[in-house]
């Protein structure tokens, strides 16, 4: 996106992106796991509407684990108040689409009366 909303923070006017995406790196940053790559997103944003990314990428316990180490520069990228959040996923070459999206119960969407 042009605007820069697609960030966690947005490059040009230093303020929260307005709709960010793919803030775990996507599909490469999580390694593909195929076959299970749409319970990964699903969980990804899930932990977004429950306020627990940092919780879950950022504990040093899980990195090493992994035979990693957490980075010093590693920073939270929870988006803040997220209501909604939206996973897409596709299968084979594309012809089975997913597309899966979450709300917080306490902002579900309203029936028009």
């Amino acid at each position: 996106m042009e605007s820069g909303d697609c960030y966690h923070t947005n490059p040009k006017t230093g303020k929260p992106g307005k709709l960010p995406s793919n803030l775990s790196g996507g599909l490469l940053g999580c390694m593909h796991a195929v076959g299970a790559t749409g319970i990964m997103q699903t969980f990804e944003i899930a932990t977004h509407l429950w306020n627990r990314w940092g919780e879950v990428h950022g504990d040093p316990k899980l990195w090493a684990e992994f035979g990693r180490t957490k980075p010093d520069d590693w920073t939270d990228l929870q988006v803040k108040g997220a209501k909604r959040a939206m996973a897409i996923s596709h299968a084979g070459v594309g012809s089975h689409v997913t597309a899966t999206v979450l709300m917080d119960p306490d902002h579900l969407l309203k029936k028009d009366a």
